[in-house]
């Protein structure tokens, strides 16, 4: 099985927000270190690029997503 996975840097957020940003940090470290999936199948996934996210969004929520609006 292949599995692709986003950037390991924390996500920073402000404190208490609900979001449980840190537990997919920790997925990924058991992952790895209990050997669940063989590092050949594990992939960085690369960032969509604008063409791509325009094949499911609109030009103008690409444009302010862009733009931090």
């Amino acid at each position: 099985m292949r599995v692709f996975y986003g950037e390991t840097k924390p996500l920073l957020l402000p404190a208490r927000h609900s979001f449980p940003a840190p537990k997919y940090e920790r997925l990924f470290e058991r992952i790895q270190a209990e050997g669940i999936l063989q590092a050949s199948n594990l992939h960085a996934a690369q960032p969509a690029t604008d063409e791509q996210l325009l094949r499911v969004h609109t030009l103008d929520y690409v444009t302010r997503m862009t733009q931090g609006q």
